[in-house]
């Protein structure tokens, strides 16, 4: 796990000096010359391949720790008993209080409450409310310099940027440049202060939350790094410079997907649900 971590810390070195090259080198009319060009898909390849390596370093870690689990579950409870058979106790209409109160609702031919409070699913209800308290916890960080910890697997967080505000379950953050973006809440792990002082002191004023009402209509028409998130161990999303689009223009933000163009014309569309983060560049 040291070495994939230890990847991990060279590649993201290895990105940042790519795009810092990207901005130094592009000319006024936004493109590069053939001999930068050149330099610069070679550090991309780089990062691609150190992405390869981790992926693959990944997959040996899932699929040792597969072969080295038990080939079969001990017998714990009374045989015969729900406990035995695998399949624990079911819930809505499959449980058995379902089933009785569904045939004597028959029976009588008329509603009862209990087969209606049976039917609703109440596990994903409460996993809803319990996230949405957690990011409606974060209100306290908004005003402040922070930093955000996130539970995608390749990309760890952000060491120091201020919570402007949050809307809905997306945090608005700007960078020590004074560049604005936003963090998809439910892919946040934890907020933490910021605490250099003397760095503080030099932090560009954070703006009030009333000042940013809709952050996609502000990032419409902007430069911007999209960063996809990447959760599943064995069944990655890819990697496209890698794991997003990157100096993309926004062209457009909706409820279900983000639509942008790279300076070559090409479109990008991706679904909002996929998104880590959107940020200026």
């Amino acid at each position: 796990m040291s070495k994939i971590l230890e990847l991990r810390e060279k590649r993201a070195k290895a990105w940042d000096a790519a795009k810092k090259f990207l901005d130094a080198k592009r000319g006024a009319d936004g493109m590069l010359s053939a001999e930068d060009t050149a330099a610069y898909e070679k550090m991309e390849a780089d990062v691609v391949n150190l992405g390869k390596e981790i992926e693959r370093l990944e997959r040996q870690a899932a699929i040792d720790a597969e072969l080295s689990r038990a080939t079969s579950t001990p017998i714990t409870a009374k045989p015969g008993s729900r406990a035995d058979d695998g399949e624990g106790d079911k819930t809505g209409r499959a449980s058995d209080d379902y089933r009785k109160n569904f045939w004597n609702a028959m029976r009588l031919k008329a509603p009862m409450p209990d087969v209606a409070n049976l039917m609703r699913d109440k596990t994903a209800t409460a996993e809803d409310c319990s996230v949405q308290r957690e990011i409606s916890s974060y209100e306290s960080y908004v005003g402040k310099w922070v930093r955000i910890f996130l539970k995608d697997r390749e990309f760890n967080g952000l060491h120091c940027v201020a919570l402007v505000s949050i809307q809905k379950s997306y945090l608005i953050i700007m960078n020590d440049k004074g560049k604005l973006g936003f963090i998809d809440g439910y892919s946040v792990s934890t907020i933490s202060d910021f605490v250099d002082k003397k760095k503080q002191m030099k932090l560009p004023p954070i703006p009030s939350k009333e000042s940013i009402k809709d952050i996609g209509n502000y990032l419409v028409g902007k430069r911007c790094d999209v960063r996809l998130k990447q959760n599943n161990l064995l069944l990655g999303l890819g990697f496209n410079k890698p794991g997003g689009f990157y100096s993309v223009t926004i062209e457009n933000i909706s409820n279900d997907e983000v639509i942008a163009c790279d300076l070559n014309k090409c479109k990008y569309t991706s679904r909002l649900s996929d998104v880590l983060y959107i940020k200026e560049c």
